[in-house]
């Protein structure tokens, strides 16, 4: 079994951080009942910060981040009634006539000081008065994230009873409760499919289980940023952190995800980063703890992190779409788009130029309708060729057994045979040295019909160095070898090597009179172990080998495919010699 990797170690302290910090949070707040209550529009006067007051308009631009908003005037409405307004992480302090009568959230920079978080509260205005002067004090307590909370606050004054709140509420809400709710469904679905490629070893596993997971945070982030959450849970503070960790885990889930699909120095990059955004998650989860800050008020440090992050990648996959062919860009295209969108998410945050979270909700929608399609074409795909498991198991297995016989051919036997004859009259030293190799040579390939699963790199060059001493008596010392190698810690189906070798010395260097070099590399490039075989001799025309000669090479390429999903490219021509590369995914490989 392998050994736990660090990533995913990481990944799984940071849930469960946010987890025990969702309890905690939950544990300790201060949480009141809530009030329902009435309709109505404030008519008056403002003041922003240390600005002078100014008439309160209709299309009057604020943000919760110039100072303490101050509102002065009366309601619309001046009968008894509830008033209700959300509040978006800030505290609302109301004065009637002077005299303070109802104070909630957060009306300081304490912490904790009342109660922080997104949520519905109202007062009772029982002694409404035509000429009462009400004043109303917003503060805001943080530095990033609710940009808008000053006219959403005013954009919330409602009249009337809970249920009527409600209902004209979910009007608005509606769309996302199914949005959120398909793509919930959608994750679990996904991700159970996942779990089955994982154990059936099918393609497409580690995409399923990324893609499953991002649908899974952006259905809850959805979900839990409606207007009318509360109706559905009063439990705010639960409702409040939920959203947060969902987005922040959405996009994590997203840079590892677009970590898989990078290449070379593009995936160490993007692994440096998601180690860099792990240890300011679980930094901004842990002094949480401490309740010296609160979890909302690192966003803004967190935000930087996310942003530069995001540019970073952006740049990444650029440089990657401009390697792949035009057949693999699509993901790509589908990753930029998403990361520009947390980009432009994070910058609003601030800045307050459309409706928090209205951007990133539509695109990671619209992303979802494309790549459920997506994830049924390859699971279509997929299905059929789970039918094929079973026969591919047996194709293996007598491929294996075929090209081992393949290998013990009785003019070869004979051949060596009569070598080792020869050499026990005039160098019995020698001759003994051979045997034993041609011994285990034959052992191996015997031992090969019988074994399954894939073999060490070392273990394949020491049956290949075997092969190549008995060809050398053949070619009366014509047949040379070299090796070049970078390494070898790494695992591939067994007799890859000899067939290719005994190709280049039947068509390249056999023909050729002075006989000639075989050279054999290895080396890692872009997360591939690549091992290429050259010779220097006459070389052959690829599309023209016979059909029975190339049986042997067609063999190898079957098993590398659905062994280690690698591939085998063949560069030939009369007068060039011969050059095979062997390209093998590393995670495939790795012992």
């Amino acid at each position: 079994m392998k050994k736990l990797r660090w990533d995913i170690l990481g990944y799984i302290v940071l849930l469960i951080l946010a987890g025990t910090l969702l309890y905690h949070m939950c544990r300790t707040t201060n949480q009141a009942m809530m009030a329902f209550v009435v309709d109505t529009e404030f008519v008056g006067e403002y003041t922003l910060g240390d600005s002078e007051w100014k008439p309160l308009e209709e299309n009057t631009r604020l943000s919760s981040f110039d100072g303490d908003f101050v509102l002065r005037g009366r309601f619309s409405e001046p009968n008894p009634m509830y008033v209700s307004f959300h509040l978006n992480h800030i505290g609302v302090v109301i004065s009637v006539n002077g005299e303070e009568v109802f104070e909630s959230g957060r009306a300081s920079d304490e912490i904790p000081e009342m109660i922080c978080g997104s949520y519905w509260s109202g007062w009772l205005y029982e002694e409404a008065k035509p000429e009462d002067v009400i004043e109303i004090r917003l503060h805001n307590p943080h530095n990033y994230g609710n940009a808008g909370a000053y006219e959403e606050f005013l954009n919330s004054l409602h009249l009337g009873g809970g249920i009527a709140l409600e209902n004209h509420l979910k009007a608005q809400s509606t769309p996302y409760w199914i949005v959120g709710s398909v793509m919930l469904v959608a994750a679990v679905a996904i991700l159970g499919m996942a779990l089955g490629y994982f154990v059936q070893r099918l393609p497409y596993a580690s995409l399923l289980w990324s893609m499953g997971l991002l649908t899974l945070f952006m259905g809850g982030y959805i979900l839990m940023d409606t207007i009318d959450i509360e109706f559905h849970s009063e439990l705010f503070v639960f409702n409040t952190y939920v959203r947060q960790f969902c987005i922040m885990f959405a996009i994590m889930e997203l840079i590892i995800g677009i970590r898989k699909i990078l290449t070379g120095k593009g995936r160490k990059i993007a692994g440096i980063i998601i180690a860099v955004l792990g240890v300011s998650n679980g930094a901004a989860l842990i002094f949480s703890f401490t309740n010296k800050i609160d979890f909302y008020d690192t966003s803004g440090y967190l935000a930087i992190v996310q942003g530069i992050a995001s540019l970073i990648l952006l740049w990444l996959c650029i440089q990657e779409y401009r390697q792949r062919k035009k057949e693999n860009r699509v993901m790509l295209i589908s990753n930029m788009i998403l990361l520009l969108t947390v980009w432009l998410e994070l910058v609003n945050a601030r800045m307050n130029l459309w409706t928090s979270g209205i951007v990133v909700k539509t695109i990671f929608s619209l992303s979802f309708v494309f790549h459920l399609f997506r994830t049924i074409k390859i699971v279509t795909t997929n299905h059929k060729d789970a039918g094929r498991v079973r026969e591919l198991s047996d194709e293996l297995k007598n491929s294996r057994v075929v090209l081992a016989m393949s290998q013990i051919r009785t003019h070869f036997i004979f051949n060596i045979l009569t070598a080792i004859s020869g050499m026990c009259e005039y160098d019995p030293k020698k001759a003994d040295e051979v045997l034993i190799r041609f011994s285990r040579y034959l052992r191996n390939n015997i031992d090969i019909m019988q074994e399954e699963g894939l073999e060490t790199f070392s273990k394949s060059m020491e049956h290949l160095e075997d092969y190549i001493v008995l060809e050398q008596l053949r070619f009366d010392n014509r047949l040379h070898f070299v090796k070049q190698v970078e390494v070898t810690n790494f695992k591939l189906p067994p007799l890859i090597l000899q067939p290719i070798v005994e190709n280049s010395i039947k068509h390249g260097l056999f023909p050729k009179a002075e006989g000639g070099t075989i050279t054999l590399q290895t080396q890692v490039r872009d997360d591939n172990i690549e091992i290429i075989i050259m010779d220097d001799g006459v070389g052959y025309d690829v599309n023209e080998m016979k059909k029975e000669e190339s049986v042997g090479l067609d063999n190898v390429r079957f098993r590398l495919k659905y062994m280690v999903k690698g591939r085998m490219n063949i560069e030939s021509s009369p007068g060039n010699g011969t050059k095979v590369t062997i390209i093998i995914p590393h995670k495939e490989a790795a012992l």
